[in-house]
């Protein structure tokens, strides 16, 4: 077996060993779905693809890697530098859009830039990603997009979702959270909130660790 064939095989071997550990997680929460057999086969395809592209020297393939996902994904290869040329020449709702990245915004008002989706939140590791307010987080140039990702507590204040089947309405959240709803923390010393961004606004004794956004904001 060549050294490339050892590579591919790995590689294949390393895709369908963690495919199922995540086919297994999503059907053991509920959240399985044929789309996700379908994206699964996919997936070997483009393994398939890539593993049987000729590459001059070893480090090439890596550099394939890279790139292809990044673009795939609608990253950037270089810093955003913030210059003139880079922003709309449109407003949208008050903000510029950023050309190279579109989740860059810069406010009309006061110029301040923001990502959009510094923070993406989950109830649980299977549950689908979303967005609140506090996803937003504001930049300076030159800026690399990074994003944070949130495993949190479901019984938290602002995230406090709800029955799965019949989640709260936005009113019914505000008004749970105006009671002074309290982490469950309270209940359970050995559960760490310290990725949880709400209760420690509303609920400061019974928050323990570093809030995230206060520490950003601190760091600049």
């Amino acid at each position: 077996m060549t050294e490339k064939e050892i590579w591919a095989k790995r590689m294949r071997n390393h895709a369908r060993q963690e495919l199922m550990l995540l086919k297994a997680a999503q059907e053991g929460a509920g959240v399985r779905a044929e789309v996700d057999d379908h994206a699964d086969a996919q997936v070997f395809k483009l393994i398939d693809l890539f593993t049987s592209m000729q590459f001059e020297h070893p480090k090439v393939a890596s550099i394939v890697s890279d790139r292809f996902w990044a673009l795939a994904g609608f990253r950037c290869l270089l810093p955003l530098s913030g210059a003139d040329g880079e922003w709309s020449k449109q407003i949208e709702q008050g903000v510029y859009r950023n050309l190279r990245d579109p989740s860059i915004v810069k406010r009309e008002a006061d110029g301040v830039a923001l990502n959009l989706i510094a923070r993406i939140f989950r109830i649980r590791n299977t549950e689908p990603e979303f967005r609140t307010e506090q996803s937003q987080k504001p930049i300076k140039f030159p800026y690399v997009h990074e994003i944070k990702y949130y495993i949190i507590n479901q019984e938290c204040s602002v995230f406090d979702l709800g029955p799965k089947d019949k989640p709260y309405t936005v009113e019914e959240r505000e008004e749970r959270k105006a009671k002074g709803f309290v982490c469950h923390v309270k209940e359970d010393p050995e559960y760490d909130c310290s990725h949880c961004l709400n209760c420690c606004s509303n609920n400061r004794d019974a928050f323990r660790g570093t809030n995230p956004v206060e520490e950003e904001a601190k760091n600049g």
